[in-house]
């Protein structure tokens, strides 16, 4: 991809700071590298203004998936811990991820797909995004393994799943 393309979804409990900060770093190296964020028009003002960065509002789900689709990786940059659509949605569309080592969030990822920094640490963000950016091979084999990883959680498996259960008992 060129230029290579990275999101960034959601405003809650998001570290945008660390992001932030991590970018201005990586763009150094690489000043083609984007940034895309997705709704976070909540925090808007809290997010200073980049020209690597596109800060989407509210995207429907076909634009939603455009940009995933587009992007190479997910980075996920949060303050604790959590659900988070925004990861799954990631790992459905094939995004290898790099998210902060936080509790909830490192029960359903693994590192057959994911890098995990730690909270607050805006050299450590950077370091993992480089090694997804300079390792295409890593990238692919995390994309396939993200992809697979979500099909675990598909709502067609989860019922048929739930559905033998029911009818074994």
């Amino acid at each position: 991809w060129d230029p290579f393309t990275i999101v960034h979804s959601g405003a809650n409990r998001r570290d945008f700071d660390t992001l932030i900060r991590a970018f201005d770093l990586l763009i150094v190296h690489y000043p083609q590298c984007r940034l895309e964020l997705i709704g976070a028009n909540s925090v808007r003002e809290k997010i200073p203004g980049r020209p690597y960065l596109t800060l989407h509002g509210e995207l429907s789900d076909v634009e939603m998936l455009a940009v995933y689709q587009k992007s190479n990786f997910l980075v996920l940059s949060v303050t604790d811990g959590g659900s988070s659509n925004s990861l799954n949605e990631g790992m459905a569309c094939g995004l290898p991820v790099v998210v902060t080592a936080v509790t909830n969030i490192t029960d359903y990822v693994d590192d057959s797909f994911s890098l995990l920094f730690a909270v607050n640490d805006h050299v450590q963000l950077l370091e993992k995004m480089m090694v997804l950016m300079e390792n295409r091979e890593l990238r692919d084999r995390y994309s396939k393994n993200a992809r697979n990883h979500a099909l675990q959680y598909d709502w067609v498996k989860l019922k048929d799943d739930f559905f033998a259960l029911m009818t074994s008992l």
